[in-house]
């Protein structure tokens, strides 16, 4: 019961189950080939001793996602999508929404001091 210009009304409220998508995005990440990515704060890039807030954070990996299979793991640092140097969560967006599905995502990945390239399916 709520009071609203001194009546009282009646609310009524349908509590659901969320999808790991929607819970990533409420968190502010964004969830697209099977992964949960979000923009790195100075605060992250310090505790992972990133030395630079550039690029993205993975999150979460879906398992059996194209994510997953391509070897993609939670903790890793996306910088690059398709050759194109990704900053934050905005450029890897852009980047994304431009891919077509039955291709391929070519990913420059940061894992500790190593970085290697990665394809991952559009699907």
């Amino acid at each position: 019961r709520v009071l609203f210009r001194s009546k009282v009304k009646i609310l009524k409220a349908k509590i659901e189950k969320m999808t790991e998508e929607e819970m990533a995005k409420a968190r502010g990440q964004e969830t697209i080939l099977g992964m949960s990515v979000q923009n790195i704060t100075p605060d992250i890039a310090d505790k992972l001793h990133l030395g630079t807030t550039e690029g993205v954070l993975v999150s979460m990996v879906e398992r059996g996602s194209p994510a997953a299979r391509s070897g993609i793991r939670q903790g890793d640092v996306i910088i690059q999508v398709n050759r194109k140097d990704i900053k934050n969560l905005e450029d890897y967006r852009k980047i994304l929404s431009k891919l077509e599905k039955n291709n391929m995502a070519l990913l420059l990945v940061v894992r500790g001091r190593n970085s290697f390239y990665v394809t991952v399916p559009v699907e």
